[in-house]
């Protein structure tokens, strides 16, 4: 009687199979499970992580732009500068303290800005752009360049040897400027055909950033941000004149 019961309470070799597979089983889903978890926990954390760093270099851009600066001793008024327009040969050029420039980059939209501020060690020029390392890259690379200057205007878009260009942002996909005149209108590119705006700035830059979210195919629109110049929508050097 007591063998009887005995074997009937025992695991027989097939049921401890059956509940070993069972177990196993089971510990694959609670596997697969948390791993699922961390892979969208660890994929939010790194969209989030872009996010904030779109914001920063949104910040960044906004603090740049609003010290934009016309120095109203140009030019021949200074001795530097008139010695730096006679051996460049730019006296009779045109001079532009804001650029705003309307560009395509893969279909998408690359505009560019420069303008002058002042600095810890005197004026500088400052250009924000997107650009792409290779051809075939889809995403570009938010760019800053400050360049020291003395001539006190925007001389061109080209580099020289003492800019420094910085990577301020990864995984861009558009950055788009808009301007706003005299008039209360919204422009994409400064000068407008309005021959004054060449010595004027705008009286607010409207900036607006999109970020390709890593791992995926999409774009993120950051919320545009809109500065107001200080010193915008006023011709200082016809004040000096004045």
């Amino acid at each position: 009687m007591r063998s009887q019961l005995a074997l009937q309470k025992a695991l027989t070799l097939v049921e401890l199979m059956i509940a070993m597979v069972l177990l196993s089983i089971i510990s694959m889903i609670c596997y697969g499970i948390l791993q699922m978890a961390f892979s969208m926990w660890e994929r939010s954390n790194t969209v989030q992580e872009t996010l904030q760093q779109g914001q920063i270099a949104l910040a960044h851009i906004a603090a740049d732009v609003r010290c934009a600066y016309i120095q109203r001793s140009t030019g021949s008024d200074s001795p530097t500068g008139a010695a730096n327009e006679k051996k460049s040969g730019d006296k009779n050029k045109k001079k532009i303290f804001f650029r705003g420039t309307a560009g395509v980059l893969q279909g998408k939209t690359a505009d560019s800005i420069c303008f002058m501020r002042p600095g810890n060690k005197g004026l500088a020029e400052v250009r924000y752009s997107i650009k792409t390392e290779t051809a075939e890259e889809e995403v570009s690379q938010l760019m800053r360049r400050h360049n020291p200057v003395t001539k006190g205007y925007v001389a061109s878009d080209e580099a020289d040897d003492n800019a420094t260009i910085t990577v301020l942002l990864k995984n861009v996909s558009e950055l788009s400027f808009r301007y706003l005149t005299e008039n209360n209108q919204w422009v994409s590119t400064w000068p407008t055909i309005d021959e004054k705006t060449s010595t004027t700035l705008p009286k607010a830059v409207s900036i607006s950033l999109v970020l390709r979210l890593p791992n995926t195919q999409k774009d993120f629109p950051l919320p545009a941000v809109m500065v107001r110049l200080p010193l915008g929508g006023k011709d200082y050097t016809q004040e000096k004149k004045k």
